[in-house]
């Protein structure tokens, strides 16, 4: 099975964005994969690893490096970015949100963690080992709001993408609603567990090839 770091390298090859962003560098392994990028941008509140080459690190938490009363160094244009930071839906949400107003129509977005193989790896709080948390929740609620959305069979917790201009003032409008829902639910639907709906790897490179390139 195709691994989430061969996945990301497959769409950097293919891509080849000028400006990379990552929240959630750890020990920079994803961040490394950049390597057709001007910038790679990487935000964690407790980086592992220090920037080289082409890489900038921001060493915050994801909400204050990408809100707009941040007055530190920021990207103007995302063209490829990664989401692997907070393992709890309402923080992946809100960093989607974010980097969405520094993205444009050929913007791709990748989420990580969004296919746990058990119900114990995808609860709230966090576990050592392959945690997700309950990220699985982002693609029925993102589903509604962005043109193009798939769920990708990669190891070892799978990956989501989404393309294309997300109807921001409606899911912003609308996020009071969608936390009160989805803060109530806790069980994992048997469809994520068994990847029912994950496509592909290849099919989704080719899909994202045939809408943007």
């Amino acid at each position: 099975m195709v691994t989430r770091h061969q996945f990301l390298s497959m769409l950097h090859d293919l891509l080849k964005p000028h400006v990379y962003l990552e929240v959630g560098v750890q020990y920079g392994l994803s961040l490394d994969l950049a390597v057709h990028s001007e910038q790679a941008w990487g935000i964690d509140i407790n980086p592992q690893v220090q920037a080289k080459g082409n890489q900038i690190i921001v060493p915050y938490d994801s909400r204050l490096a990408l809100s707009g009363i941040f007055s530190g160094p920021k990207p103007r244009h995302v063209d490829l970015a990664f989401i692997d930071g907070s393992h709890l839906y309402e923080d992946a949400l809100n960093d989607f949100v974010n980097i969405s107003r520094l993205c444009g129509p050929s913007s791709v977005v990748v989420f990580d963690d969004v296919l746990p193989y058990n119900s114990e790896i995808a609860g709230r709080e966090p576990l050592p080992g392959d945690w997700t948390g309950d990220v699985w929740k982002l693609y029925p609620i993102l589903e509604p709001y962005v043109p193009n959305i798939y769920l990708v069979n990669t190891f070892p917790t799978g990956t989501m993408v989404t393309w294309g201009d997300p109807d921001l003032a409606m899911l912003e409008a609308n996020l009071p609603d969608i936390t009160r829902y989805w803060h109530t639910v806790t069980q994992v639907p048997d469809h994520v567990l068994s990847r029912e709906y994950a496509r592909d790897p290849q099919i989704v490179i080719e899909a994202i090839q045939e809408d943007l390139l």
